[in-house]
């Protein structure tokens, strides 16, 4: 066995296996693109458990059905290996079947047992930071963080990770603290730039959050498109207020949104079309004229209509749908919403059967104009209930503005 740069065992004797491992680690931690990498790695030794189980973990990852599926060869290689592997694989192995196989508290108890014996796993960190933050539970995301910061101080990327925790659990002067110095120690720290942004947005410091985040703009040439895509819809939510529809709509079409050929391989499988969705929604909420813009959009996503994996993004795609007037698409993926809600595991019943599916009939009806059937729909599943389907405080607030149009629209 060789250790990574972590000071983790890793069940290989390829030098150019831990290179990759050391590789992948900077670039998940990063936020940037990684598609490759642990394929490379795998062509060297196709059976390193680590390995697959991170290959197996980033096939869960992409915003599409079907995930655990793509992840089981890479599963099924690491466990013809797992015997002689060591405990930390063992044990993250274990966290990432019980996550293929639905059973998501499992996965979360399994990856923070891992990071309980093994601190300095940044992508098990990584990936359980992930999990929280999709299922809407910001304590345990910032606990996660605390409870492996002393052990990880020597990590450029550690400030930016928990100040991202503290942002989402309302403590502001502390995320801002710790992002602020995350980026004195390393400047394109995209984790860091995000979390303090969010401060900004969240306390209405709008000036000052624009041009915070811009002037970081430079550093993401690396990105992957869902976080490249992100930041700059950050900067066009920044915008919103300044009463220039045009250079908001500009940014969507060069930043946001943009072009196949920026994207790179990873586009088809990323969430990032949900930071146009949402943009476009804003306006159209602030009676711009989005254009065709609409329709793009629903074009792109509505091979998604049969994919809700996870609540938040299928609701926004079935808006998009819904006002980019692809009828057949948008029906499609309102029924794939109700059916997901039937057969939704334990875990997870009350987030679509009480939250998902009144609110997908909520926002489908206010696509329509149906603002009083929407509102009833928006007011029964919404409030503090949106948390439960994850994601960001900024990112959920869409909602409570759509209820709010309702309400203004039947008044």
């Amino acid at each position: 066995m060789l250790r990574d740069a972590q000071g983790l065992e890793i069940s290989t004797d390829a030098p150019e296996v831990i290179a990759a491992v050391d590789l992948f680690t900077e670039r998940f931690l990063s936020l940037a693109k990684s598609a490759g990498i642990l394929h490379e790695a795998l062509a060297v030794d196709p059976g390193c458990v680590a390995v697959n189980a991170y290959a197996a973990a980033q096939q869960l990852l992409a915003d599409r059905l079907g995930g655990a599926q793509r992840a089981q060869p890479f599963l099924d290689a690491a466990r013809s290996r797992a015997a002689n592997a060591g405990t930390r694989e063992r044990a993250l192995l274990g966290a990432v079947e019980a996550w293929a196989a639905g059973q998501l508290d499992s996965a979360v108890a399994r990856f923070e047992a891992v990071l309980g014996e093994f601190p300095r796993d940044l992508v098990a960190l990584g990936l359980t930071i992930i999990l929280h933050f999709k299922r809407g539970d910001s304590h345990a995301l910032l606990r996660i963080c605390e409870k492996v910061y002393d052990a990880n101080r020597d990590s450029l990327y550690m400030d930016g990770l928990i100040a991202f925790g503290y942002s989402e659990c309302g403590r502001y002067a502390e995320a801002e603290a710790v992002g602020r110095r995350g980026i004195e120690r390393k400047p394109d720290d995209l984790g860091a730039q995000h979390a303090v942004a969010h401060v900004l947005e969240m306390q209405g410091r709008i000036d000052e959050g624009a041009a915070w985040l811009e002037g970081f703009s430079g550093t993401w040439g690396n990105a992957t498109a869902e976080m490249y895509s992100h930041l700059w819809w950050h900067i066009a939510i920044f915008n919103l207020d300044r009463k220039d529809p045009q250079r908001i709509l500009d940014l969507f079409d060069a930043r946001v949104w943009g072009d196949n050929a920026q994207w790179g391989p990873d586009k088809g499988m990323s969430r990032f079309p949900i930071n146009a969705i949402h943009l476009l929604w804003r306006l159209q909420l602030r009676g711009v004229d989005v254009g065709a813009r609409w329709r793009i959009v629903a074009a792109r996503v509505a091979d998604r209509s049969k994919d809700p994996a996870e609540a938040y993004p299928a609701l926004l795609y079935l808006y998009a749908l819904s006002r980019g007037e692809s009828a057949a698409a948008a029906a499609e993926m309102l029924l794939s919403i109700e059916e997901r809600a039937r057969s939704a595991k334990p875990h997870e019943r009350r987030a679509w059967q009480e939250i998902a599916l009144p609110t997908a009939h909520g926002l489908a009806a206010h696509a329509h104009g149906d603002f009083e059937v929407a509102a009833r729909h928006l007011t029964g599943a919404g409030g503090d209930a949106w948390i439960e389907l994850g994601h960001s405080a900024v990112q959920r607030n869409i909602f409570a503005v759509t209820l709010q149009d309702c309400i203004t629209h039947t008044h």
